[in-house]
């Protein structure tokens, strides 16, 4: 009687650790599955190719970018907690050990790559964020180079009266041209380091 007494404390044990460790691969399995699906998601979120075609739109995408990332670095505690789970029970010598650790790497890698793709879309982004300042530095100065040749091109000089108030305009114009010399200087420089960089629009 006792030796059927022990070998049913030793089935009860054994269907008892069985029942913990389906238990604790359903935990596993459940976090891993709210975390695939939010990789998921966060995927797709950065196979957007927009990178803007103005300063505003690009500052937006910016922002979400940001947002972006601060809810990446906010999930890396379940990527973490998923990972002890996943460690636990291969250290446990869980039934499903294998099939564990297959889908712990698996997870790891795919959050990995994610934060690998944020950075790169986060510095497309910031390259776009130069080339619209830069874009609209040369708007502005184009318009005002415009504004200034109708100036130059006005032929109301070729009539002598009040030649001193044309003088003195004239001189005004040439102060204003000194003056923006470094704006256009600007310009340029932006120009040139943005090739030196080796920007996507050069």
């Amino acid at each position: 009687l006792e030796d059927q007494h022990a070998r049913l404390l030793e089935a009860w044990q054994e269907k008892a650790e069985l029942f913990t460790q389906c238990y604790d691969l359903q935990i596993f399995l459940r976090d891993l599955e709210h975390v695939d699906a939010w990789i998921g998601n966060q995927e797709s979120f950065l196979s957007q190719v927009d990178l803007g075609d103005s300063l505003d739109r690009v500052e937006a995408l910016i922002k979400k970018h940001t947002d972006f990332e601060t809810s990446l670095d906010a999930q890396q505690e379940k990527i973490d907690n998923v990972n002890t789970l996943a460690q636990a029970l291969i250290d446990d010598n869980h039934y499903d050990a294998k099939s564990v650790a297959t889908r712990q790497t698996t997870v790891i890698e795919r959050f990995d790559h994610l934060r690998e793709r944020s950075k790169v879309r986060g510095a497309n982004l910031e390259n776009s964020f130069q080339l619209q300042q830069f874009l609209r530095d040369v708007h502005e100065m184009e318009s005002w180079i415009q504004g200034k040749m109708q100036t130059a091109l006005d032929e109301s000089y070729r009539d002598p009266t009040n030649l001193l108030a044309k003088l003195q305009k004239h001189q005004a114009f040439e102060a204003e041209l000194t003056a923006n010399k470094a704006r256009v200087d600007t310009v340029s420089k932006s120009a040139e380091q943005l090739v030196q960089d080796g920007h996507y629009a050069r």
